[in-house]
């Protein structure tokens, strides 16, 4: 542990149980940056839970969080608390791509499930909505 207590940095690099650690934290309302393979839970992780990676930066009191995770086969790029999300997913076999950002009123999804492809963008309290589906032997668009 390598750490500057009340400027509030600390970097710590361990091995516990074959599993490696690496913390860079800005403790009071600043940043937290962890690389890890425990259980995923920190403010920012670089995991691998079961073989599985996970990449998490997050800005706790600003709001924002990013992550970048592959668990169970899926990834998954997000900004949650920043009303921004961005997916990308790939659930048995099928890809999945999904940009919301939420309260801003505008999404934007892709996805392919079971040889369906599916592209739909709304803004929801404008009102507006475009839709494109495309099942096998069909094809649907509606606006």
């Amino acid at each position: 542990t390598l750490a500057c207590v009340r400027g509030q940095t600390s970097l710590t690099l361990a091995c516990v149980r074959g599993q490696a650690s690496l913390t860079l934290a800005c403790v009071r309302g600043q940043a937290s940056l962890t690389l890890a393979c425990v259980r995923g839970q920190a403010s920012l992780t670089l995991a691998c839970v079961r073989g599985q990676w996970s990449l998490t930066l997050a800005c706790v009191r600003g709001q924002a969080s990013l992550t970048l995770a592959c668990v169970r086969g899926h990834l998954t790029l997000a900004c949650v608390r920043g009303q921004a999300g961005l997916t990308l997913a790939c659930v048995r076999g099928h890809a999945g791509l999904t940009l919301a950002c939420v309260r801003g009123q505008w999404s934007l999804t892709l996805t392919c499930v079971r040889g369906q492809a599916s592209l739909t963008l709304a803004c929801v309290r404008g009102q507006a909505s475009l839709t494109l589906t495309c099942v096998p032997g069909r094809t649907n668009l509606t606006l």
